[in-house]
């Protein structure tokens, strides 16, 4: 424990003692540039020598004395454009000057006059008057964005400047309500109600956004409902019942505020009618469906189950035990490894289910197909495991040319790292069976439904 406490605080003086080097070069070399003349390059060295060590006293004496003299530069500057009135020039030589003396202040005080002071507030009293003015001008020929980088100055360099911060707020909002009320003149209901939400974002009763917004909306939404589908191929079982209420649920989650599912207990009876037709031969009679805008429809096209099947095979092994051997030159005991022919079995098996199906949105007043997508899902599952009569921490993969008999020329044993590590997995894994085609089917299921509510969303009238 003392070793450690004595080791830390070798380290902490080395540590120390490196920072303080490390300054005092920093300060010799501001000394020698401070005599040359170069004052600003000896401040940056008294400043990094401080950094280095707060304590240098040298550092401190330096740059207090190479500092008063860059702040006196930059304020003569200052005085020099308020003399002149050059108002905005003057209000950012004044601050560029105070940035320096805060930067320097947690090592030395360097004084600024109290005059200065009343100097800059009249400059920057001028100077906000005079963009205020510009930026009104801008607000009244409707140049907000000229506009909105004046106010935004103002703000930052006086925050509670007459009502900066509210005519800020309208340079930008103004262009997105007026873009917005341009879209929906044109007809452009979406993009309207989207400009709307941010102009509520910013500002929630800005002019009559709200009013505008709830428009757009009810002339962009559209009543959808969806037919159950049809299977093509006969062979999927219910796959298409799980995938209709599975499309529904993906339509609702997507919260699409342009899309209103019918509600299913109202249609119930008319996509009965729709399904019974189909199932006759029958087409799709779209006009039925009164209060949908678009009906969803949909087809399995084919469907395929591969495997399902978990199969067995003998593997060649051997299981290490280790023996007690004598040795007489050296007269002690020691233990080797040997290996004895086995066999373990393996068991391996997959599952494959691939859909193909085509979804349509069609336009119930005109019978047109808005959209038509072929769309693909496959799910597969396998498993792969072992089974040992024995210690399976004790077997080893191998070859052999006869499974009985002491190893001869030609049989291996397996014993890396790697081909152990692969063989213990097999006996480890908690999997034994393959999920069953209903599992895969409603994986398939839901990545198909996640599929069709994109189309779907994707849709857009107006482009």
């Amino acid at each position: 424990m003392n070793r450690s406490v004595t080791l830390i605080a070798i380290l902490s003086v080395a540590l120390l003692f490196g920072a303080c080097s490390g300054s005092k070069s920093f300060s010799k070399k501001a000394k020698k540039l401070q005599e040359a003349g170069l004052v600003d390059e000896a401040s940056d060295f008294y400043y990094q020598a401080l950094l280095r060590n707060p304590q240098n006293v040298d550092a401190k004496i330096g740059l207090k004395q190479t500092g008063a003299i860059q702040l006196n530069k930059k304020l003569d500057a200052f005085y020099k454009a308020y003399s002149l009135e050059k108002h905005g020039e003057a209000v950012y030589l004044y601050q560029d000057a105070m940035d320096l003396q805060k930067l320097y202040a947690p090592f030395v005080d360097v004084p600024v006059a109290p005059y200065y002071d009343e100097y800059y507030n009249e400059s920057l009293n001028t100077y906000l008057k005079a963009r205020y003015e510009v930026a009104t001008e801008y607000v009244y020929e409707q140049k907000y964005e000229e506009a909105d980088k004046i106010f935004k100055e103002i703000i930052k360099l006086k925050p509670d400047y007459e009502d900066a911060q509210s005519m800020a707020e309208i340079t930008t909002i103004e262009p997105i309500y007026m873009k917005g009320v341009e879209s929906f003149e044109a007809g452009k209901y979406r993009q309207a109600y989207t400009l709307f939400e941010q102009v509520q974002g910013i500002k929630g009763d800005y002019k009559d956004a709200i009013d505008y917004r709830q428009m757009a909306l009810d002339e962009a939404r559209v009543n959808v409902a969806v037919v159950p589908f049809e299977d093509a191929t006969g062979k999927s079982k219910t796959l298409d019942e799980k995938l209709y209420t599975a499309t529904v649920q993906s339509l609702l989650n997507t919260n699409d505020p342009f899309i209103k599912l019918i509600d299913r207990g109202n249609t119930d009876a008319i996509l009965q009618e729709q399904k019974r037709s189909l199932e006759a031969g029958g087409d799709l009679d779209v006009s039925v469906m009164e209060d949908a805008n678009i009906i969803i429809t949909g087809k399995i096209l084919s469907y395929e189950q591969r495997g399902g099947q978990v199969k067995s095979q003998r593997k060649p092994g051997y299981e290490s035990y280790r023996v007690k051997e004598y040795d007489a030159e050296k007269q002690k005991s020691y233990y080797v490894t040997k290996y004895r022919k086995t066999s373990y079995t393996e068991y391996s098996g997959s599952s494959e289910l691939y859909c193909t199906f085509k979804v349509e949105m069609v336009n119930t007043e005109t019978g047109e197909i808005l959209a038509s997508e072929l769309l693909t899902s496959k799910s597969r599952d396998a498993v792969n495991y072992a089974q040992y009569k024995g210690n399976y921490k004790n077997l080893y993969r191998g070859s052999y040319k006869s499974s009985t008999g002491a190893m001869v020329a030609g049989d291996k044993v397996f014993t890396s790292y790697k081909d152990k590590q692969q063989l213990d997995q097999k006996f480890t894994t908690s999997r034994k069976s393959l999920k069953s085609f209903g599992q895969l089917g409603a994986e398939v299921s839901t990545d198909l439904s996640k599929q069709i509510s994109y189309v779907v969303t994707s849709y857009n009238p107006e482009k």
